[in-house]
């Protein structure tokens, strides 16, 4: 692929990314609104360190869980490529 296809993709990631959390703040407002119970949480990854925070502790717990899986796929789809290039 040339770098401006990748950029593009890059680019095109970048903007579905805020797209998807402005619409799930939307959802969070609207549900907080009504008076439901609404849990929030995330995750910051710095480096291969995930750094988790929330409203739940299970909730937490389950983005631990999630960000240190997407954190080994991701390390391992960089080896895999630099060994095949």
């Amino acid at each position: 692929m040339n770098p401006q296809t990748l950029a593009s993709i890059g680019l095109i990631l970048i903007f579905a990314g805020t797209a998807i959390i402005i619409l799930a703040l939307l959802a969070l407002s609207l549900r907080s609104i009504k008076g439901k119970n609404v849990n929030a949480g995330g995750v910051i990854i710095v480096g291969p360190f995930p750094i988790a925070f929330g409203t739940n502790r299970e909730l937490v717990k389950n983005l631990l869980k999630l960000s240190i899986i997407l954190t080994i796929l991701a390390i391992a789809l960089f080896i895999i490529l630099m060994l095949l290039s």
